[in-house]
């Protein structure tokens, strides 16, 4: 498994996260590169509340910027 997405998904990441770009069921889902799968609710995006919730386990973390998110191992889905 590789230690970090490609620049270029990066880049979508952080343009999903700032534009408030979310799927039509109301979530911005997203993957972490230990394997996992979460998502965000749409007000929590465009509040700026970076709160994924673990899709499996559905444990929520918290992340106060994009950098802190991405930093972390997550990207959009």
């Amino acid at each position: 498994m590789r230690n970090s997405w490609s620049d270029n998904l990066l880049e979508e990441t952080r343009t999903a996260l700032d534009g408030g770009f979310v799927g039509i069921d109301g979530f911005l889902h997203m993957k972490n590169i230990n394997g996992s799968f979460g998502k965000i609710i749409l007000e929590n995006v465009f509040s700026r509340k970076f709160l994924i919730q673990d899709k499996e386990t559905h444990a929520e973390k918290l992340y106060n910027t994009t950098d802190e998110l991405i930093d972390d191992g997550w990207a959009i889905d």
